[in-house]
């Protein structure tokens, strides 16, 4: 894992861009080891960040979370206390109703921040 290491920071060091990495299917993957260990490697990075040997993406998004629950999960068990959800409404008439996932946010002990004021689904 030291080499995709050194290469993610290598790539970081010769862009002169912000890089985001997109992951999709992580739902997928969550149980494949290897997968994880990746995502293991990129929150070190991560959280080195300043270092130069660490330079990694500016931002990661995963993708492909099937629900709150599946979320909070993946937080114990990488022990991360913050992730975002980003929900799609790509129905006509949009709306922004907490309630509607009010459920899944028992379920899984989480809270939910409404979109920011300036969002118009």
């Amino acid at each position: 894992m030291n080499t995709l290491s050194d290469a993610i920071t290598e790539f970081v060091h010769q862009t002169d861009k912000k890089p985001v990495l997109l992951i999709d299917e992580v739902d997928a993957s969550s149980q494949f080891s290897p997968f994880l260990n990746f995502l293991g490697m990129l929150r070190t990075k991560y959280l080195a960040r300043f270092r130069p040997q660490h330079a990694t993406f500016h931002s990661i998004a995963l993708a492909g979370v099937h629900g709150l629950a599946q979320l909070a999960d993946y937080l114990d068990i990488h022990g991360v206390s913050q992730g975002f959800l980003v929900i799609f409404d790509d129905r006509k008439k949009k709306s922004w109703r907490t309630e509607a996932i009010q459920h899944y946010l028992a379920t899984a002990s989480l809270t939910v921040l409404p979109p920011p004021p300036h969002f118009s689904p």
